[in-house]
């Protein structure tokens, strides 16, 4: 896989790989090291519930950072190590991608490494965008003097080399706030992936990157869309409704407390119709009344009337998104549904009847050591990173690439573009 050139510092075989998940109901944290097989073998997660986050945004700095403390001293007490550089994803919200042809002259020579490097170099400075950081700059294919379709052109000879590159980029703003926030808890932020692709990551295997593969990351806040082929990422984008919507659609609905109607959704929910839900009833508490009142009795077809069609507005923007982006050119291109909206009971089978594609469900794959409590889809980002940086650093040790700039000063860097940019 060539997941090329996002922005980090490349860590030693010795020193642990650390990743934060930030999102807006949960934030996770995932210790790993190199094993003998040089794979990753996890040591400890940890997670912690968010409430100074929403739609991607921090919204309260001081339980932010509570959080990310918090979910940081679980991982660290399991795995029995202590952290000071991580990696932390960019939520879904704040990523926009788009595709370029960049180019540079070689003058007959045989390309090196170096040349490659300089391309992808030359496409993430010379075309940021004015009020956005790239942090990917992925090429999907190469060519030169106009033979298109090479996937390494390490050692051939032309005058022009070229490439077909995805970048990413996000929002300074809050980029530079996740940065602020997590260095403000002590410890170091040595690169960013995107939630989404982390997320593809950290669920998909090599046929699925090369066949064609949509990863549908299912979040509180947002549903992040990230689309895979011929072994690279080709988009990025994002639906605005997530579980905490059907949360609300449930408070509303049965005059509850938006933490139970977020409990009753997660025990009870379903998007499948069925006369048996009709007979099985659950207590509701009412917002307003003491804890010992007896509440509201309903059956859980009634919670389903409100799922399913939230859940279907969802699936029902992401039909029309990948059909401007243009999947439907991809053939026998499938889908996976990963995050924890897509926990719920029917969920596969409702995409799969929106979206008419075959639909599974995505779980955290390429990690040694992880425990089964922890192989559930809301954490595939956050193993989704720790598999990025390892991809990362397989290519540069075998293609003996020098490192991307280091991003310990990468907030300086960030507030450096900015004066320039005043």
């Amino acid at each position: 896989m060539r997941w090329l050139f996002g922005k980090h510092k490349g860590q030693s075989r010795a020193e642990l790989i650390s990743s934060i998940d930030i999102g807006s109901s949960r934030i996770s944290c995932a210790i790993a090291e190199i094993d003998a097989d040089n794979g990753l073998r996890v040591l400890g997660m940890g997670h912690h519930s968010s409430d100074g986050i929403r739609g991607g945004v921090i919204t309260n700095m001081e339980h932010t950072k509570e959080a990310i403390s918090k979910a940081v001293m679980h991982a660290e007490k399991q795995s029995r190590e202590s952290i000071r550089n991580v990696f932390i994803n960019v939520p879904s919200p704040h990523v926009f991608s788009h595709g370029i042809d960049v180019e540079m002259p070689i003058h007959g020579a045989e390309v090196t490494n170096e040349d490659i490097s300089q391309l992808l170099s030359q496409a993430s400075k010379n075309l940021s965008p004015v009020d956005k950081e790239i942090i990917h700059a992925i090429p999907s294919s190469y060519y030169i003097d106009g033979s298109h379709g090479i996937k390494d052109p390490k050692g051939m000879v032309g005058d022009v080399l070229g490439a077909k590159i995805h970048l990413v980029s996000s929002t300074l703003g809050p980029l530079r706030n996740w940065i602020a926030c997590v260095e403000q808890c002590h410890m170091d932020v040595q690169g960013v992936v995107a939630a989404p692709f982390a997320a593809g990551i950290g669920v998909l295997d090599d046929d699925e990157i090369d066949l064609g593969t949509v990863v549908i990351d299912m979040g509180a806040s947002n549903t992040g869309i990230a689309i895979f082929a011929e072994g690279s990422l080709l988009q990025l984008s994002d639906v605005p409704i997530g579980g905490n919507h059907i949360s609300r659609d449930l408070a509303r609905a049965f005059s509850t407390p938006i933490s139970h109607a977020e409990r009753v959704k997660c025990l009870y929910g379903s998007t499948i119709v069925g006369s048996s839900l009709e007979r099985e009833t659950i207590i509701i508490p009412i917002i307003g009344e003491q804890q010992s009142s007896s509440g509201s009795q309903v059956s859980r077809s009634s919670l389903t009337r409100v799922i399913k069609p939230r859940m279907e507005e969802i699936f029902e923007h992401v039909r029309e998104r990948l059909r401007s982006l243009g999947v439907d050119q991809i053939p026998g291109c499938r889908i996976v549904l990963t995050g924890g909206g897509c926990l719920l009971s029917g969920t596969a089978e409702l995409a799969q009847a929106i979206l008419a594609r075959p639909v599974r469900v995505g779980y955290p794959l390429h990690l040694q050591g992880l425990n089964k409590e922890y192989t559930v889809p809301y954490l595939a980002a956050c193993a989704g990173i720790l598999s990025y940086v390892r991809l990362q650093q397989n290519q540069e040790e075998s293609d003996h690439r020098p490192s991307s700039p280091s991003p310990r000063g990468l907030l300086q860097n960030i507030f450096q573009k900015l004066r320039e940019r005043l």
